[in-house]
């Protein structure tokens, strides 16, 4: 239950961010977090239209094989354009190589998928190489880990950089991306209703800065590692091939298959890419999703009206294993989350979104995977069951944070404003506005009032 006292004290005298955890960590910057997504300059780049291909867009060709042997067939550094009209799409199209720009103009994207299979993609779950199983898109970006070497870390605290390799970082060079990884095994958590097996998504994507050239054990990255990975083994490291620089923009995206998992756009393995200006309606999993993605960018598209509501289903933003990504300016109605971080994200910037009538679950959702450093700052949150959840929103998922930050949202509406849940602290909850809360404004599930830090909030 939420002090009174101490939450009032908190709104008259601000105060002081101190706490240090997991390396000398300032809580305080999560309220400036800033991070913007340019995506690619495009102002250079040759024009192609999908009609040269054969691409007819009206609604009843099917145009895959056309669009799809344009994006094979352009080189980096092209504007694929799609003319007004409406395409018929029946298989994903995939887009692997870096530097384009996928242009609609006033372009409609039926998507009737003639299977219900999902697509295979290579990841990285438990600090191991895996596979995993991904919605089919209309438009899916897909690049890929490179082999299946690996590296082995030291141990790494939150804060350092450079990090150290056990062995030689031979195959490793500046501007590589790589992915930092636990090797937790995972472990039971006792539950009211069931024994849960929960794995440590503990991962970090970043670039290669510099290999040192008189140590080449020692390897200095683009961006400090924000969270130290205290895990029962020594984190492994992983090299990705990205494709990079990719746009699209511009499309009305209507999934047209009647069960399946089927999604509007899927980003993975992609670097300084853009989504915007799109819309996605009518989705079974999600409108967009990104796996294992860095520096990308989701900004001004609508994603509405879910086909199902069940769990994993009916999301309208969904991140996975992705970092330093940017959602803003969105807006997402009639889902299931609004927008959701699955397993291990961080260092996300949610931002200036609305999310409307979300009425099953949370319309902004942490997901209880070991999320971050992520800052969800400025989204008006409207007729939903939970505005913002860390930590899941219940007994089947498990711990978020440290230090994520709920900064200047605008609540109004729903059943609960903000749930805290499990063992997800330290959190960061200031200057947020509730109305028309009919539960409880800020519940505290299985979080002491010490672990979280509340300030300058109205009621």
């Amino acid at each position: 239950m939420i002090n009174p006292v101490k939450t009032l004290a908190w709104a008259l005298f601000p105060i002081v961010f101190s706490i240090t955890t997991l390396g000398q960590v300032d809580p305080a910057s999560r309220a400036r977090f800033a991070l913007d997504i340019s995506g690619p300059d495009v102002s250079g780049f040759a024009k192609v239209t999908v009609g040269v291909f054969g691409a007819k867009g009206d609604g009843l060709t099917d145009d895959t094989g056309a669009i799809q042997t344009a994006l094979d067939s352009v080189k980096s550094g092209s504007e694929v354009l799609f003319p007004e009209g409406t395409y018929l799409i029946t298989r994903p199209v995939l887009i692997k190589r870096s530097r384009l720009y996928l242009h609609g103009q006033n372009a409609k994207i039926i998507f009737r998928p003639d299977s219900n299979s999902e697509m295979d993609l290579t990841g990285i779950k438990n600090g191991a190489i895996t596979r995993f199983s991904v919605p089919q898109a209309a438009f899916m970006v897909m690049g890929a880990l490179d082999g299946v070497k690996s590296w082995a870390a030291e141990a790494v605290q939150a804060g350092n950089n450079p990090i150290r390799l056990k062995d030689s970082s031979d195959g490793l060079a500046a501007n590589d991306t790589i992915v930092v990884a636990a090797q937790d095994s995972g472990r039971v958590v006792e539950r009211e209703n069931a024994n849960l097996s929960f794995y440590r998504e503990l991962n970090f994507i970043s670039k290669i800065e510099a290999v040192a050239a008189a140590d080449r054990e020692q390897l200095t990255l683009a961006d400090p590692v924000s969270i130290s990975f205290e895990t029962e083994s020594l984190p492994r490291i992983f090299k990705c091939r990205p494709v990079k620089d990719v746009l699209i923009s511009g499309f009305d995206i209507r999934v047209d298959g009647e069960a399946g998992p089927y999604a509007g756009i899927v980003m993975a393995f992609s670097e300084n890419s853009r989504i915007e200006n799109v819309s996605v309606k009518s989705i079974h999993r999600s409108g967009i999703s990104f796996y294992h993605c860095y520096r990308c960018g989701i900004y001004g598209n609508s994603i509405a009206d879910a086909r199902s509501y069940e769990s994993a289903e009916g999301c309208g933003v969904t991140l996975n294993r992705s970092h330093f990504c940017a959602i803003k300016g969105n807006t997402a109605s009639n889902l299931r989350h609004g927008i959701i971080l699955d397993h291990g994200n961080g260092n996300c910037l949610i931002e200036g979104n609305a999310v409307m009538r979300c009425t099953t679950r949370a319309s902004i959702d942490l997901h209880g995977e070991y999320n971050v450093f992520n800052t969800v700052r400025g989204n008006l949150i409207t007729m939903g069951k939970t505005g913002i959840a860390i930590g899941g929103g219940g007994e089947v998922h498990y711990n978020d944070g440290p230090y994520n930050a709920l900064i200047n949202n605008f609540i109004a509406f729903c059943d609960f404003g903000l749930e805290i849940c499990n063992e997800s602290f330290p959190s960061i909850i200031g200057k947020n506005l509730f109305s028309n809360i009919a539960k409880k404004t800020i519940a505290l599930n299985g979080v002491r009032i010490e672990d979280v830090i509340i300030y300058n909030c109205r009621f």
